[in-house]
């Protein structure tokens, strides 16, 4: 289907930002001069031009003029791309999501900023999916950033060669992918290392219940095994996400007094399991009997409740955001992608 006279000069304007032949911060030519240059009537270039505005490639001073963008939105716009749609309180199940859209919102520096991209890979004919789809084809976009791996991987399968693209899944194979990961097993690795340098021989675990869940056990167990943590099979309890509230279940029956012997140390591997895990703890009554270190996962710079101060043991989604950004511009630059990272943890004491 042909485009009509101001998509079809809209279109044209762009590649010249996009290619180059416009410089940013360049004042664009005049009404008159577009006129003449691509053959259209001062409506349809007053529409193309409005369409560029909208889109973030060009600027309008009232004295000086319309200029291209000092920071036009194929170099410096970045898209957070959430595998569905909030709930009507504008939030998700997830605070790992609700951290992340909060610091894209925040991204600010050198010019570069991130917008959000609800639902998309669900359905191709989905609103959300077909937006994404036109500004990809746009050129509008600097690269996208996919916290959930199963998202990553249907876009992968669209092949946009000339989009880098950035995940945080360790286990997603593709050499074209830029790497920022958040490494579950590093996370254990270093709430265990926690755990031995405070003096303590005992070790619960709750955790999620995913895919990956009986490899995790197996990791978990030979890391307890040569720190010389004790750790029994019924410390391990796992819970699914959907509801967190067995969470209280599971840290009421790994810390109640009736119990022929409980853990000095517990590690709670989700931020979405804390309120509720603590909450079951307080419950048990074991802190007015003896002291338990508890270590909670966290996403920073925002921290689900806990019902008693606790260690967390964080990943900081701001700083996540800017390393991926840095390290697809580089994958852009150099023509491929980076090595693999991981985003260190963050130890953040009790107020």
């Amino acid at each position: 289907m042909s485009l009509s006279a101001p998509k079809r000069i809209a279109d044209r304007l762009r590649k010249d930002i996009i290619f180059g032949r416009l410089l940013p911060g360049s004042q664009m030519p005049s009404r008159r001069e577009l006129q003449s240059q691509l053959e259209g009537s001062s409506t349809t270039i007053q529409a193309a031009l409005d369409e560029l505005l909208a889109e973030g490639f060009i600027g309008v001073h009232a004295r000086r003029g319309t200029f291209v963008a000092t920071h036009p939105p194929h170099r410096f716009r970045y898209g957070l791309v959430l595998p569905s749609l909030p709930d009507a309180s504008g939030k998700f199940s997830s605070h790992y999501l609700n951290t992340l859209c909060a610091a894209a919102k925040r991204i600010r520096f050198g010019g570069r900023r991130m917008t959000l991209h609800f639902a998309c890979s669900q359905d191709p004919d989905q609103p959300h999916h077909v937006r994404l789809r036109q500004c990809i084809a746009r050129g509008s976009l600097a690269g996208l950033f996919f916290p959930a791996p199963w998202v990553a991987s249907e876009w992968l399968s669209l092949k946009y060669d000339r989009l880098p693209f950035a995940v945080t899944a360790p286990t997603l194979s593709s050499s074209g992918l830029t790497k920022v990961m958040l490494d579950q097993r590093l996370w254990f690795d270093a709430a265990l290392d926690a755990v031995v340098a405070r003096g303590l021989r005992s070790v619960a675990v709750l955790l999620v219940a995913d895919d990956d869940f009986t490899n995790v056990v197996t990791y978990i167990e030979a890391g307890c095994h040569r720190r010389g943590l004790r750790c029994i099979p019924w410390w391990l309890v796992a819970v699914d996400q959907r509801w967190p509230e067995w969470a209280f279940r599971g840290a009421l029956a790994l810390c109640h007094p009736n119990q022929t012997e409980t853990p000095e140390a517990l590690l709670i591997a989700d931020d979405n399991l804390v309120p509720e895990a603590t909450r079951g703890v307080a419950a048990s009554g074991l802190l007015s009997i003896r002291p338990l270190t508890i270590i909670g996962h966290g996403n920073l710079p925002s921290l689900t409740s806990s019902e008693m101060p606790i260690l967390r043991l964080c990943w900081d989604c701001d700083a996540l955001l800017q390393r991926c950004i840095v390290l697809m511009e580089e994958h852009r630059d150099n023509g491929k992608p980076s090595p693999a990272e991981s985003l260190p943890t963050l130890m953040v004491e009790p107020h």
